[in-house]
């Protein structure tokens, strides 16, 4: 079995799974979410940090626009590699997909960023001045296991990159079909 085929074949397997998780989790938070709203009572959340139900709400909002956003970077991977098992590996569709998965896998790094650093740095920032809220901060954490949104940057600049020298390859590959 060819490289191009057995990669197709895990990549489509990913992208289910990743599409059958999703649909499971939103199903359940909802059915959650209907169980129990009489029990959750935002006054007494609000009552213990006044950035709680907010940023509760907020980290909602953002996991499922992740989830959404990754399951779309793999499913432009999957519509790139159409053309390369056909052999047109420098097709336009080629190019503009890796191009379009690595933009949201940046994307989607740099979000996460956002969520793991930058929102517990100013929850920090918002309790120093109130000391009655430091036991309800969030804290930063820098443990090793905990670099998937950098991987992700990483990976969606590397398929940026793939994107430009397969343009760059179609040019050269253009012009030496003309010149022969």
């Amino acid at each position: 079995m060819k490289t191009e085929r057995k990669l197709k074949i895990l990549i489509d397997l990913f992208f289910y799974g990743l599409v059958l998780a999703f649909l499971v989790d939103l199903i359940r938070s909802y059915f959650w979410y209907t169980e129990y709203k009489e029990l959750i009572n935002y006054q007494t959340i609000e009552k213990v940090s006044p950035i709680s139900s907010t940023f509760i709400v907020l980290l909602i909002i953002f996991t499922f626009i992740i989830g959404l956003l990754f399951i779309l970077g793999v499913h432009n991977l999957r519509k790139a590699l159409l053309p390369i098992m056909e052999g047109n590996y420098f097709s336009q569709t080629v190019t503009s997909n890796f191009r379009k998965a690595g933009r949201i896998f940046f994307t989607l790094g740099s979000i996460i960023v956002l969520i793991k650093y930058v929102l517990p740095l100013i929850s920090l920032v918002l309790t120093i001045n109130n000391p009655a809220l430091t036991k309800n901060t969030s804290h930063i954490n820098l443990d090793p296991n905990t670099d998937s949104p950098f991987f992700l940057i990483i990976i969606g600049l590397f398929f940026i990159l793939v994107s430009k020298l397969f343009i760059k390859s179609r040019e050269l590959k253009k012009e030496n079909d003309l010149t022969i």
